[in-house]
């Protein structure tokens, strides 16, 4: 399997080939909340019964869409010249200390729920 830095450098690489790393970061912004979007959609309204029914019928499209997302997410790493790997390993540090387990297991870790302990910026 790919290292994460090993999947955005192959990315690098197919968009130079094909002249397409010239494109802006608001456009590769642009596509990934419309990837977001497509997902959204399928499930949009309903209740979680009937959201993971349709999870399970559109199984192969909600994982073609996460590709997309990430294939997205890289090109826009490497447009801004950022390293991946270093920023998941990075966040899930951060994700560690503000999300501890004894204040999170089992509930959803948002700040409406007062469980996020991220430091004031």
């Amino acid at each position: 399997m790919k290292s994460l830095k090993e999947l955005q450098n192959h990315i690098a690489e197919f968009d130079i080939k094909r002249e397409w790393d010239g494109f802006y970061p608001y456009d590769i912004l642009l596509n990934i909340n419309e990837e977001v979007g497509e997902m959204w959609h399928r499930m949009a309204w309903v209740d979680e019964a009937k959201k993971r029914e349709l999870i399970k019928k559109y199984h192969g499209k909600f994982e073609n869409d996460v590709a997309d997302i990430i294939y997205l997410a890289l090109k826009l790493a490497n447009q801004l010249g950022v390293d991946a790997e270093k920023g998941i390993l990075d966040v899930f540090q951060e994700y560690e200390k503000r999300f501890p387990i004894a204040e999170t297991k089992g509930k959803t870790a948002n700040k409406d729920f007062g469980i996020d302990n991220k430091d004031p910026e």
